[in-house]
Parts: C-alpha cells; structure tokens; sequence
C-alpha cells in the first residue's frame, strides 16, 4: 500500500491486476493497535502501576485474534487474582480505556473478514467504520484500507501468497548468519543448495558433482 509503487507497476504493466497482499493488512491493522495499546500503557503508567505491568508484559495477547483466545482453560496468573483464561486476560486489558475498546473490536472484525475471505464483510465494516468517532491513528489506517478497496478486493478473490518465497529468503539470511557471512558466494550457493536439496540425485559422488559445477560456471 505505497503510492509510488502501485504508480510504478501502472505504468510497467498496464493490464496488471494490483493484489495487497493479506499479510500487509493485517500488518496495518495490528500495528495501530499496538500504538493504541502502547499510549494506554503510558496513560496508566503512574495511575495504574499494576495494568502498566499487564499491559507491558502481555502484548501479544492483544494482538492475537479474539476467536483464537482460549476462554477453557483456567489458571492462576501472577499479575491476576483469582483463575484467569486467555480470554478474561485479553478482555480486562482492552478494557483498559475505550480507544483500545473500540481498536479491538474493529480491528478483530477486520482479520476476521480477511481470514474468512469475506470481502462483503470487509467493506461493510468499513462502511460503517464512517459513523463511529475513532482516533485519528486508527482512522487513518481504515481510510487507507479504504483508499485500496478494489486491489484489497483481488486479494480476496486470488489467493496468492509469496510466503513460500519469503520463507526461503530468511532461510538464506540465517544460513548467512549462522556462518559468519561467506567471502565467496559460490561457497554460499552451495550451501543454499545443499539445504534445500536441490542438488541432482544420482550415483556420483558429491566431490565429482561440485567439479563438474566448478567447472561449468567457469
């Protein structure tokens, strides 16, 4: 979702369809509840020691989706009194001002459409996003959702991911990292290949096969 880019693509491939990929949505989405969750914390930090603490520690639980909350299982929690769920966690810390409240529950409803594919959802949510006074961080993320509604639509309805291809690309940091970086990128070639098995099967040994590559490449 930047400009520029979009402007590029048009202008390279006119027939193009632009998809946003479902990733960067909810990447916007969880991002500006953070923020809200992250300003609420500080609100509360000298009120409210103890709900600065859950706040602070307990992140993720905002974070996660709310249908993906446990609410079965009870334990006892050292920043809690009594048996506390997932469920009764998460509900006490969004509880915690209303802007969070409110960024909660559109932001679930949001993820919500886009894991169920429900783009009618989506937009609907939207919609009526209009007639409810947000904060103006959790606003500008809906009009600019909002702003994208027909390539947002194509996500939807392709389900195309590049998350096989970014998987592989942090396989290959961590291999870069993991070895202290490599001098030469022919060794670190190889080793992309080894890990990934995509060298030939056969009969010979792997000494023949990597002179026989050494020697094709030169």
């Amino acid at each position: 979702m930047y400009s520029p880019y979009i402007r590029v693509i048009k202008s390279c491939f006119p027939n193009a369809e632009i998809i946003i990929y479902r990733f960067h949505i909810a990447q916007h989405l969880n991002r500006v509840l953070n923020q809200i969750r992250i300003q609420t914390m500080n609100d509360l930090r000298y009120k409210s020691p103890r709900d600065y603490r859950k706040l602070k520690k307990q992140w993720r639980l905002d974070l996660k989706n709310s249908s993906d909350l446990n609410f079965h299982d009870y334990y006892t929690h050292r920043l809690y009194d009594g048996m506390v769920s997932e469920y009764t966690m998460a509900n006490y810390l969004v509880e915690r001002s209303p802007e969070l409240r409110e960024t909660y529950e559109i932001v679930n409803q949001l993820k919500r459409a886009v894991r169920d594919h429900d783009f009618k959802r989506f937009k609907q949510v939207l919609m009526d996003s209009r007639k409810s006074p947000y904060p103006r961080k959790i606003r500008t993320v809906l009009q600019t959702l909002e702003k994208y509604l027909s390539s947002i639509e194509n996500s939807f309805e392709y389900t195309l991911s590049n998350g096989p291809i970014e998987g592989m690309n942090n396989k290959i940091k961590n291999l870069k990292r993991s070895g202290y970086g490599y001098r030469n990128f022919r060794n670190l070639r190889y080793r992309v290949l080894i890990s990934f098995k995509l060298t030939p099967k056969s009969n010979k040994s792997k000494a023949i096969y990597y002179e026989e590559l050494k020697a094709n490449e030169s």
